[in-house]
């Protein structure tokens, strides 16, 4: 039947064509680092992955809103350039055009930008950055606190630290790296203590450890990722952490009915990271978390960070789906406020709930993936203890009702006796 079929010969021609002019992205040698939030994730809360003062990298570069820190970037990379007078613009220039397509291939979407516009935006933001990081705890005075859109306002350096760990506004890190060893040769190989200090003056997560980053950090939010992992889960397959293997979300009970069953949060003193949640003896200990916009920010971009890179270990993305499970209403959040582990001011009770429950809304799972072993603890002390609340419960209950029908029937008696006749 097919040799009874005809086409068109000059369109077949061009199919032809395009597939063999077709290339597996021929420019690219190694998985990228740096990504863009996938649609289904951003748009659940887009304002969480958009800079608010600065754009560094190419994804938000061109948005008018955030061109007044440009000025600002000239200003920094004059300063940066008189770290090491041995070393010259040029030099500083040869040396990003030697990482140009290692860096261009940092970035998960193809840039089309020419050289010389990508090495200027990279020289112009890495120096911006080293030079924030470095100098975040220097006085500024004079003029230039005046005109300096950081210093002239209370806000904005955390607004700063804020958007300098967004996901869609990294830059490579061995970038970074290299120019911070150049203009201080004297500090080589100490640029990711400095980033870990810079962090931890603006974000509020517990005692981070930078003995826990291993390997090459490809960014900030990674070096981050990395020293809030708790003790117990590093060195583990990035994908499988703890438990049984499982594509399924699992399962908590809420804070109300764990409590009902004996169960008591108790706050973590001196913990690593927020992440470090134990339970033993029916008693979960948790770091106490501080709840404002920046939180719902950062573990968006933090759990966003895990999805797009596969060999991230899901720790956050765990931690998000846990208190998801314990906080399911704003009966839950009251709980935990109480108990000191949920502490601040932003949103009401259901804004709190709200919030994990969006974090974790059209994630994705790996197959291989094993939720920690928290879950089926805390779970199985919650189905061996909910029998003995009930029947503890319904004898409470009878005991009360006893005791009102005996103070009623008591009373009935005294009013037909009393007074005397």
């Amino acid at each position: 039947m097919s040799d009874t079929v005809t086409l068109d010969g000059e369109w077949v021609s061009g199919l032809e064509k395009t597939v063999a002019d077709t290339k597996w992205e021929d420019w690219r040698s190694r998985l990228p680092t740096i990504f863009k939030a996938p649609k289904h994730i951003r748009e659940i809360d887009t304002r969480a992955y958009e800079p608010v003062i600065l754009a560094l990298g190419p994804y938000h570069r061109a948005k008018p809103d955030l061109q007044a820190m440009n000025q600002l970037k000239w200003h920094y990379l004059k300063k940066f350039l008189l770290r090491n007078t041995v070393k010259s613009l040029v030099d500083y220039l040869k040396q990003v055009k030697a990482l140009e397509s290692q860096a261009r291939m940092a970035y998960a979407e193809e840039l089309n930008m020419s050289s010389n516009d990508f090495l200027q935006m990279l020289l112009l933001d890495a120096c911006f950055v080293v030079e924030t990081i470095t100098f975040w705890e220097q006085i500024v005075q004079g003029l230039e606190a005046v005109q300096n859109p950081i210093e002239s306002t209370s806000w904005a350096p955390r607004a700063v630290a804020r958007d300098m760990l967004l996901l869609e506004n990294q830059l490579p890190f061995f970038l970074l790296r290299t120019l911070f060893d150049a203009a201080f040769p004297y500090q080589s190989g100490n640029l990711p203590v400095l980033v870990l200090n810079f962090i931890g003056r603006f974000v509020r997560t517990g005692n981070m450890d930078i003995a826990s980053l291993s390997g090459s950090p490809h960014h900030l939010l990674h070096i981050f990722h990395s020293c809030i992992i708790p003790e117990t889960e590093r060195g583990r397959n990035p994908v499988v952490v703890t438990g049984q293997a499982s594509s399924e979300v699992p399962w908590m009970p809420n804070a109300t009915l764990l409590k009902e069953v004996g169960v008591q949060f108790k706050m973590r003193v001196a913990a690593k990271s927020f992440l470090d949640v134990t339970f033993q003896n029916g008693v979960m200990e948790m770091t106490q978390l501080i709840i404002d916009r920046d939180t719902s920010t950062l573990f968006s971009n933090l759990t966003a960070f895990e999805q797009c890179h596969k060999g991230a270990n899901p720790v956050v993305t765990a931690y998000v789906l846990l208190m998801k499970s314990i906080i399911d209403t704003a009966a839950d959040v009251q709980l935990l406020k109480r108990d000191k582990i949920v502490i601040g001011a932003w949103g009401h009770s259901k804004e709190v709930a709200n919030l994990f429950h969006d974090l974790v809304t059209d994630k994705v799972f790996d197959s291989s993936w094993r939720p920690p072993s928290i879950f089926s603890d805390v779970t199985k002390y919650y189905d061996s203890n909910r029998h003995r609340a009930t029947h503890f419960n319904t004898r409470r209950a009878f005991i009360s009702l006893f005791s009102v029908t005996l103070v009623l029937t008591l009373f009935t008696i005294v009013s037909y006796f009393w007074p005397p006749k």
